[in-house]
C-alpha cells in the first residue's frame, strides 16, 4: 500500500484478529502504528473526525487504516483528512516479505495516545527496547511463564490493554 518504514499509521479498527494482525504487520514492516478507538454510537461524528484529524496532525500520520467492514460509514467520516484512508483488507492481499524491516532497538515501535481526559490527546513514542524492557520487568515481577493465561478487559488502544493484554503474552 506504499507504506514505508518509519511512517505512522493510525489503526482505527474494532477489536478483532484483523486489527491485531494489522497492528503487528505494521510493526514488522517497520512502520509506527498507533491504535485509535472507533467512534461509539453516541459520539458526534463531526467531533470524532476532528479528534482523528488532530491525531493525524500530531503524529504526522501517513495513513489511517480502517476495517474493510467500516469502509462505508467510517471512510465517509474520515474522508478529507490530511492523509490516506486505507481499508485493512488492501494491506493483507499479497504479503511481501522482502518489505519487512528488522527492528532496531532505538527505533519507535508504536505510538500510544493518552486518553485526552485532561485536554488534547498526546502521543507517546515507545521504542522497541523500552517496550521489551517493560515486558521483561512484568514477566519477572509477576513470575509469568509460558503456561500462564492472561485475561484483560482493557481496550487495546489503552496502554495496559496493549502491553499487558497483547504484547506481554506474545
Amino acid at each position: 500500500a506504499g507504506i514505508a518504514p518509519g511512517e505512522v499509521l493510525l489503526v482505527v479498527m474494532g477489536h478483532s484478529r484483523r486489527m491485531i494482525t494489522t497492528y503487528l504487520g505494521a510493526i514488522a514492516l517497520g512502520a509506527v502504528p498507533a491504535l485509535v478507538s472507533t467512534p461509539t454510537p453516541r459520539i458526534d461524528l463531526a467531533l470524532y473526525r476532528r479528534r482523528v484529524e488532530a491525531l493525524v496532525a500530531a503524529a504526522e500520520a501517513a495513513a489511517v487504516v480502517i476495517d474493510a467492514g467500516d469502509s462505508g460509514p467510517l471512510r465517509e467520516v474520515l474522508s478529507g483528512t490530511s492523509c490516506r484512508v486505507i481499508a485493512a483488507d488492501a494491506l493483507a492481499a499479497e504479503p511481501d516479505e522482502s518489505a519487512l524491516a528488522p527492528a532496531a532497538p532505538e527505533r519507535t515501535a508504536f505510538i500510544q495516545f493518552s486518553s485526552g481526559t485532561g485536554g488534547a490527546q498526546k502521543g507517546i513514542a515507545h521504542t522497541h527496547a523500552a517496550v521489551l524492557r517493560y515486558i521483561e520487568c512484568k514477566r519477572r515481577d509477576h513470575a509469568l511463564t509460558a503456561d500462564d493465561v492472561i485475561v484483560n478487559w482493557t481496550p487495546l488502544y489503552h496502554d495496559q490493554g496493549l502491553v499487558s493484554g497483547l504484547l506481554a503474552p506474545l
